[in-house]
């Protein structure tokens, strides 16, 4: 409302019907879409300022009061007054205690306490405030600004006068005065209570926030105090983010840790700036949703989210073009354009999901820094530059007393244009590749230069080692995939053309395969024969940066989508699992440490976030999709198991392409449909999926190598035979699918028998159907059950 100039004075959220309710100009209620932001009606029943709003869940209803000695009672939806109520004093706040339902009233100096009556049908015709108060209390010497009830029924109020009073309830329903005590020099403006910890959290005009236990002898030491720069204005807490927000007179948002009240407000916010004109903070009671209004009349709404960044860190001044991690001691290094590596150190213990500049400046370099890798005993950092040279540094050594210069150990001259790439193959030998066509290999301890791989006109655009097989994978920009010796950089082997440019490759370690990223945005994975496995394309218009969480196997992939997003695939079953987004421009790096619960990533926007891995649900989620599917739009969150009536009225209508969280058949097409002319992989999907789960324990069995991955290929070589032949036959994709699926069945029945994998000759002689086939590979999965890991599925999920 640009008529007005008041702030908004009074903030609700109405979880139920996704709407928000605000006033500000003295005398209406605005209620607000809470998803689309668009005014859905206008409820006027006050006659002057509006101090609080609170919507009541367990009555349903929506209660107002102000300045006018009035409270009111209203049905959101039709935007009636049902009950009102007159005080002798101002109304400043008001709370609902489940625990008696009871409703607690505060104002000047007073608290009064209601018993709340319902009609016939409770929450459908309600009684409200027909007789006198059940009691009042007046042991507050000024306004009373909050009043807090916990899950077991105790009261809290607290007031402009610094004090806080609590109430524990009692037999006959009438609160019982504990105690009073001051516990801030100023006036306390609001109070927030976290149900799931069993916290107090006060802000006041002395410009500190205080946080308290809910103790049952009710001492109130504070558990920590934040000093802030201004005064509170309001404060609320959310759980599933641990933080506690607070409103400053001076237009900040602060936003602080729950644990330790520390300050996290420049790591949390995703501009530079937290200045907004914050006034007023409204949580939801799951604490999910956040809404921030402003003096100048703003709504900001905030959602916690598990793929939400979860700290943004700053310290380059240009570009960021990659993050590598340094082990040793839980470290990571960036460089990018301002010619600088900076190292990051977890900001404390406790805050271990931010990343400070640790002060160790590397410089030297005249031209971009584009490329790091750190050495497998993280004591050296390899950098490659756009002033042509490799320079190696050294991480823990004291420069003074090594005779070093800002930590550089050497300095590599030889290429003759910029070096793009570079990768160690030990602790003394380190790879890199460059503009000028060539893969050049360095000794870092003797200084020495050593081999030299010349390739025309074909650029080296990314190297991998792999040290499960001792080789140098190098993608090209011809489109191949080189395998290299290390010891000679000479040619092993090679793909054919993939696409018109390889852009990325890395190694996992966990599925021991190679993965590729190209011009055309696709992932492939090979096994060390280069037979390409499995093949994954994600949504976007190209790929900018590819890494491997060697935890997992899953691949992260920085994608050119709008939201710069960073995506987790699942390459080896074509199924991606989450996106992040949140940078302002392309993502440059992924880095991950082993062990870790966080991804880094950086960007050109210039600054470093770091994100939380997939969830255990998440992963659970992840087992009962298809090949193909993916899990983005399904939520991170446990459920409460509540209902609402406006939801089972309105239900969410979800596409058929992204999966329900609670359905069996997630995303079930009818079987006459066909997706962009894709043929039914789902018993080879039974079928791999089966054999990677005993891959990872193959020794158990003491069966060769050689043997899976002759089944795998097999399988692999029958489908796409079935697949050719039918469509050169002028066969139909949908009868393709189906006669695939058949003929699929007899080969997969030969797989396992007697409880090991038999080789691909006995196929054709096994008859198991392909249900006996997943309950004898579920039974092998008992075998293993002293392992400590996360189940998986269950056989009728294959």
């Amino acid at each position: 409302d640009t008529k007005s100039r008041k702030p908004v004075s009074a903030v609700a959220i109405n979880l139920e019907k996704r709407e928000v309710y605000t006033s500000h100009d003295g005398s209406s209620i605005k209620c607000w879409n809470l998803d689309t932001g668009v005014l859905l009606r206008t409820l006027v029943g006050h006659r002057g300022t509006i101090t609080f709003i609170l919507y009541c869940p367990p009555l349903k209803s929506l209660i107002s009061g102000g300045l006018d000695h009035v409270l009111n009672i209203w049905v959101p939806s039709k935007g009636e007054v049902v009950a009102r109520e007159r005080f002798r004093c101002p109304v400043m706040c008001c709370t609902f205690n489940r625990w008696n339902d009871q409703l607690i009233v505060g104002g000047k100096v007073y608290v009064f306490v209601y018993n709340v009556k319902y009609g016939a049908e409770k929450g459908a015709h309600l009684e409200y405030l027909n007789v006198s108060p059940l009691v009042y209390f007046e042991d507050h010497s000024d306004f009373v600004t909050s009043v807090l009830c916990t899950k077991m029924g105790r009261m809290y109020t607290v007031g402009l006068d610094g004090r806080v009073c609590v109430y524990d309830p009692s037999v006959d329903g009438k609160p019982k005065f504990v105690t009073s005590k001051k516990i801030h020099a100023g006036g306390i403006a609001g109070a927030a209570y976290d149900s799931t910890k069993d916290q107090l959290f006060t802000g006041s005009f002395d410009h500190t926030i205080k946080c308290f236990a809910n103790e049952p002898q009710a001492s109130m030491v504070p558990l920590w105090t934040t000093k802030t720069d201004s005064a509170i204005t309001s404060v609320g807490v959310s759980s599933p983010s641990s933080s506690v927000w607070a409103a400053l007179k001076n237009g900040n948002l602060s936003v602080l840790d729950q644990k330790t009240g520390a300050d996290l407000s420049a790591y949390r916010n995703a501009s530079s700036s937290n200045k907004m004109l914050a006034y007023k903070i409204a949580m939801s009671k799951t604490g999910m949703e956040v809404v921030v209004s402003t003096i100048d009349r703003q709504l900001h709404v905030y959602k916690h989210s598990q793929s939400a960044c979860v700290s943004v860190c700053r310290g380059h001044t240009d570009w960021v073009e990659w993050v590598a991690h340094v082990p040793l001691d839980n470290s990571y290094v960036t460089g990018g354009s301002d010619r600088q590596v900076l190292r990051w150190q977890q900001l404390s213990h406790q805050h271990h999901d931010i990343l400070i500049p640790s002060g160790s400046t590397l410089r030297g370099h005249t031209g971009d820094i584009t490329c790091g890798a750190v050495s497998p005993d993280s004591q050296r950092l390899a950098t490659g530059s756009a002033d042509a040279s490799v320079r190696i540094w050294t991480l823990f050594e004291d420069p003074e007393a090594a005779g070093l210069e800002n930590f550089c150990k050497r300095v590599f001259v030889g290429h003759k244009a910029r070096v793009c790439s570079v990768a160690w193959i030990s602790d003394e030998v380190v790879a890199s590749s460059a503009w000028d066509h060539t893969v050049r290999l360095w000794n870092a301890d003797s200084g020495m230069a050593g081999a030299v791989l010349s390739l025309e006109d074909i650029t080296p655009q990314s190297l991998a080692f792999s040290p499960a097989f001792g080789l140098l994978g190098a993608a090209c920009s011809n489109g191949m995939l080189l395998i290299l010796d290390p010891s000679d950089l000479r040619t092993v082997n090679q793909t054919p053309r993939l696409s018109n440019e390889l852009t990325h490759v890395r190694f996992n370690l966990s599925g021991r395969c190679w993965y590729t990223a190209g011009s055309d945005g696709a992932i492939r994975a090979f096994n060390n024969a280069l037979e390409q496995l499995e093949f994954s394309r994600p949504k976007s218009d190209g790929i900018s940066t590819l890494d491997v969480d060697q935890n997992t196997g899953f691949a992260l992939v920085g994608l050119n989508a709008p939201g710069r997003p960073v995506a987790v695939i699942d390459v080896l079953r074509d199924k991606e699992l989450v996106r992040y987004s949140g940078h302002m421009d392309s993502v440059t790096g992924v880095s991950h440490a082993k062990g870790s619960s966080l991804y880094v990533t950086c960007s050109w926007d210039r600054t470093l976030r770091l994100w939380q891995r997939p969830s255990i649900q998440m992963m659970g989620n992840m087992s009962m999709l298809k090949r193909g599917q993916s899990i983005i739009g399904m939520g991170a969150g446990g459920d409460s198991g509540f209902e609402s009536e406006y939801s089972k009225n309105n239900p969410i209508l979800i596409p058929a392409s992204i999966s329900s969280r609670q359905g069996a058949s997630l995303g079930t097409l009818p079987p006459t449909t066909v997706i962009e002319n894709v043929p039914d992989n789902r018993p080879w999907s039974r079928v791999m999926d089966v054999l990677d789960e005993v891959e990872r324990d193959v020794q158990q069995y003491g069966i060769s190598a050689d043997e899976l991955h002759a089944t795998r290929k097999s399988l692999h070589h029958e489908r796409m035979d079935k697949v050719s032949k039918s469509e050169s036959a002028g066969v139909g994709v949908e009868k393709t699918s189906r006669r695939t699926h058949s003929d699929l069945q007899q080969n997969a029945r030969s797989s396992f028998g007697n409880g090991q994998i038999r080789s691909s000759t006995s196929m054709s002689n096994h008859t198991d159907s392909l249900d006996q086939f997943a309950t004898k590979a579920s039974n092998l999965r008992v075998i293993r059950s002293t392992r400590s890991r996360v189940p998986r599925s269950q056989s009728s999920m294959l």
